[in-house]
């Protein structure tokens, strides 16, 4: 640390190696910081030591201490990953030239009113409005914008670069086992322009690092969580067309997802995959989670096989189709659950304790029960595994009514979990089987009692906005299906919700009006929708591309939905 007695200015930097910091050789943070207040006297000190003053220090536990003339100061800091001379520029540009703080809070405050606003709700309870936003504003807060004023960042090449042209942001932090559920694609449906530079970050990343990254963090690589859901992100753009194809190369998009499904790389790369292609699984005793992590290599490689017939490469689009089958061969016919299989091919089964026992480390993070219906590829092969729709519905519903008993955000509930990511496409299961009812059902209870507006409103960790994402969705009336352009109806939260959504760069204006007719808390079925005007043939499924984008000359797409309080069985 270095302080300018003359301009009351301080630099320096901090250098940190946490859990994640350590993998990269630790992350440097550099600042540059100015009083705005008279000084009197200062120092520094070093292990306790104070050094009256002093305008240099360095080490561990060490500072710098200040007393001021006046009541009121403004400390301005600004940091940076690229040098201090940069923490300068970003501070003096992110607060206007150093303006007060109360004309920068009005500021923030109107932009932040900006972003909300783009959602409008009309009806529902003052509860309810306040979950809304405030779940909104938790999924607008991440991933990290990496790059910094004037488009320089650090890179995974411990480069300084500058962004490509079309790039707005360089994005980290990306939490993707988290996020690709659902917070990606709501960023993708009312934000596409930062969605495409979330997506090219992590071809930059690619580029840079040589791989693509399953949990970047800062300007490395992170061997968090598992599967390369880098994939779905970058199939959900590709098959929903949300990109502007002078900036986003998805000839590469392609060839590094197929790269990271096919070869063995270090730290971010799949279980071996000559190994698991051989077994069509990850067996049980070279990977104590192999049952998780084939489960979702199956889905990545569905994801993979989409984007390649997107960008019409019909072998590799069959050959990934075939392996997103392989989830079929950790299935157990006699328990029906997804279990643990050893290289002879034997299953080993968790006890029936042990089934619901969410600290069994064989599932990641979760238990059997959380596992068994995470087919989002393929809901009618999971429906024919356990033998037919009504059998998986009683399942279904043995596991929500069961998740009732563990009313509790501190706890990982051994069924239904709202508090964590693999079960938050369950409820949705139900509209595949035939009993959209159910998933109405489940969707108006688990936004009541999973959410709130206390200090533990949620089940969970928010991870960079999932839990909250799926609220939004839900509140909506629609959730993804992410991979492909399949989004599935549920019960609208609010009489009327209009979303305008920031196009790409040379779109038209393109609005979402959803509307729910004799909505209230008893009338949470749905008895009809149409789509602008008409009725929908496709319920309880809706098209990103066939439905929701507007037509020519048609600035606003309109789905109502016509309530009724009981449930619709057909």
């Amino acid at each position: 640390l270095n302080y300018n007695s003359q301009t009351q200015t301080m630099t320096g930097y901090l250098k940190s190696k946490g859990s994640f910091g350590k993998l990269m050789g630790g992350v440097t943070v550099y600042f540059w910081a100015k009083i705005s207040a008279k000084v009197q006297t200062y120092g520094t000190w070093s292990k306790k030591k104070a050094s009256e003053g002093g305008i240099y220090v360095s080490g561990c536990d060490t500072g710098a201490y200040f007393q001021l003339a006046d009541d009121v100061n403004t400390l301005y800091v600004g940091i940076s990953y690229v040098s201090t001379e940069q923490a300068k520029v970003n501070a003096q540009f992110q607060t206007h030239g150093l303006q007060g703080f109360d004309n920068l809070s009005k500021e923030i405050q109107k932009t932040w009113e900006g972003q909300l606003g783009k959602f409008q709700i009309e009806g529902g309870s003052e509860e309810d409005r306040a979950k809304f936003y405030s779940a909104l504003y938790h999924t607008m807060i991440s991933p990290t914008s990496w790059s910094e004023e004037g488009g320089s960042y650090l890179g995974f090449d411990a480069q300084i670069h500058k962004l490509p042209p079309g790039m707005k942001n360089m994005y980290t932090d990306l939490s993707i086992w988290d996020t690709y559920r659902s917070q990606f694609p709501l960023i993708l449906f009312h934000d596409p322009q930062r969605m495409q530079d979330i997506s090219n970050s992590i071809l930059q990343i690619a580029k840079e690092g040589g791989a693509l990254p399953k949990w970047p963090f800062k300007h490395g690589y992170t061997h968090c969580m598992i599967g390369s859901h880098s994939n779905v992100v970058l199939a959900d753009q590709i098959v929903k067309q949300e990109f502007i194809s002078a900036s986003f190369n998805t000839t590469f998009a392609l060839e590094a997802s197929v790269s990271i499904a096919n070869n063995d790389v270090p730290l971010v790369g799949r279980f071996d995959p000559k190994t698991y292609l051989k077994y069509g699984y990850v067996p049980q005793e070279q990977d104590q989670h192999g049952v998780s992590k084939t489960l979702a290599y199956t889905y990545d490689d569905w994801c993979i096989s989409n984007m390649a017939t997107e960008l019409g490469q019909r072998e590799i689009a069959e050959d990934f189709a075939r392996r997103s089958t392989f989830f079929k061969n950790v299935w157990s016919d006699d328990l029906k659950f997804f279990c643990p299989r050893s290289q002879t091919g034997k299953f080993e089964c968790p006890s029936w304790f042990n089934r619901i026992n969410p600290f069994y480390d064989v599932y990641i993070e979760g238990d059997a029960w959380h596992y068994r219906f995470n087919i989002v590829q393929d809901p009618q092969a999971l429906i024919d595994l356990f033998g037919s729709a009504k059998e998986m519905v009683k399942e279904l519903e043995i596991f929500l009514d069961y998740g009732e008993w563990f009313p509790t955000n501190w706890f990982r509930n051994p069924f239904y979990w709202a508090g964590n990511e693999h079960d938050l496409f369950a409820i949705w299961m139900f509209s595949y089987a035939g009993r959209p009812d159910l998933t109405q059902k489940h969707a108006r209870r688990l936004m009541k009692e999973e959410y709130s507006n206390s200090a533990t409103g949620l089940q969970g960790n928010d991870d960079y906005g999932a839990l909250s994402s799926w609220f939004v969705f839900t509140a909506a009336g629609l959730y993804p299906r992410p991979g492909s352009t399949q989004y599935i109806l549920g019960s609208p939260l609010f009489d009327k919700m209009t979303i305008s959504r920031n196009l790409l760069v040379g779109s038209s204006q393109c609005s979402l009006e959803i509307t729910a007719h004799n909505n209230s808390e008893t009338n949470i079925y749905v008895e009809s929708v149409t789509l602008d005007g008409k009725p929908l043939t496709t319920f309880p499924f809706i098209d990103h591309l066939k439905d929701l984008k507007c037509p020519e000359g048609q600035s606003t797409v309109k789905v109502e939905f016509f309530m009724t309080a009981k449930p619709v069985i057909e």
